[in-house]
C-alpha cells in the first residue's frame, strides 16, 4: 500500500567502509584492519584503545565506528 508520509533513506555502508579505510584519521581512526577485541585466537585479546579502532570483533564496529555510522545517516536524512 502507499504511504504518502513513508521516506525511505539508503545509506551505502560499503562506500563508508571504503572512505574509513582510505582515510582513518579523518574519522579518528588509526586501525582500520585489526579488530580490538580478537575473539579468533586461542588467547583472546583486548586493545588499549577501542575508540581508535574500527571494528570490535573480528564482525562487529566499535562504538567510535556506530557513531561514524550514526553521523552518516542524520546527515542523509537531513539532521
Amino acid at each position: 500500500a502507499a504511504s504518502p508520509a513513508l521516506a525511505l533513506y539508503l545509506i551505502d555502508f560499503g562506500a563508508l567502509t571504503a572512505e574509513i579505510v582510505a582515510a582513518p584519521a579523518a574519522f579518528g581512526f588509526t586501525n582500520v584492519t585489526a579488530p580490538c577485541f580478537n575473539t579468533l585466537v586461542p588467547s583472546p585479546t583486548l586493545c588499549a584503545t577501542p575508540n581508535t579502532y574500527t571494528y570490535w570483533d573480528p564482525f562487529h564496529p566499535t562504538a567510535a565506528a556506530h557513531a561514524v555510522i550514526a553521523n552518516r545517516a542524520a546527515a542523509t536524512i537531513g539532521r
